[in-house]
């Protein structure tokens, strides 16, 4: 991917593109990883009116880690959608940019992107994953945690053991009762991980939930102090119970995202 690029007035491609991680099982080592896929949407880009020639380039990336990909480049034909595979874990959630680059530009000029990207994440089961993806190992007297590798999406992590007699540990994570006294307490330690740190960055997948679902992060920024945190993490942990009813133990729906 070139490095030197002219990024004068570029546009966005928010709401132009599709982009998704399919978790892929390796049948042979039982590995999981990442395939890629991102479609363009033709009608939206055509109507940017671009007036030069361009060519897509894909990053898939996490901290100083980046794949690279061009985006239609002949191997199928199509120059709006392709389909990569990368080496990324399925325990690693990459984040993706792209970029529309003027071909025969000499500054290599961006015409349109899009940065931070958190693509949809599919299971090896095509199902969409949740927010707080589930991992279930044998943790001896831990019960669970919030398992966040430095740069990765949080699990949460529910000890293989913990089941009740003729019950899995699958069938118990769903019980209300179990899930009352366990998602308020995961969500203060992932917003926590978040806000009490240097830079806030709100294009984090856990924040744009929080913002749109429980509370407003829009006066909370870099120089906030411990207390304005603090209370922001309450009043969204407090929303969070209200919504779901936490307190219903006898209510049998699920407890949403």
């Amino acid at each position: 991917m070139i490095r030197e690029l002219n990024l004068t007035n570029r546009q966005s491609l928010l709401g132009r593109f599709d982009a998704y991680l399919f978790m892929v099982r390796n049948v042979q080592n039982e590995r999981k990883h990442w395939d890629v896929q991102v479609e363009l949407h033709k009608d939206e880009i055509d109507a940017m009116g671009l007036d030069q020639k361009w060519e897509c380039w894909v990053e898939v990336y996490k901290s100083s880690r980046v794949e690279r990909f061009r985006l239609g480049d002949g191997r199928i034909g199509n120059p709006y959608k392709d389909r990569f595979a990368t080496t990324f874990d399925s325990e690693v959630y990459p984040l993706l940019r792209i970029k529309l680059v003027a071909v025969e530009d000499p500054t290599h000029k961006i015409l349109a992107s899009r940065v931070r990207i958190n693509p949809t994440t599919l299971d090896d089961h095509g199902k969409k994953e949740h927010l707080l993806p589930l991992r279930f190992e044998d943790l001896g007297q831990v019960p669970w945690y919030v398992r966040e590798p430095e740069g990765t999406r949080p699990r949460l992590v529910v000890n293989s053991n913990l089941h009740r007699p003729n019950e899995t540990v699958e069938v118990m994570v769903k019980d209300r009762m179990f899930l009352a006294l366990v998602l308020p307490q995961a969500l203060r330690q992932i917003l926590r991980e978040r806000l009490f740190c240097d830079v806030i960055d709100k294009d984090d997948i856990w924040l744009k939930f929080t913002n749109a679902k429980l509370v407003a992060l829009d006066d909370l920024d870099d120089d906030s102090s411990s207390e304005d945190r603090h209370k922001v993490i309450e009043e969204a942990v407090k929303r969070f119970c209200e919504i779901n009813a936490m307190i219903s133990i006898g209510n049998e729906e699920e407890v949403g995202e």
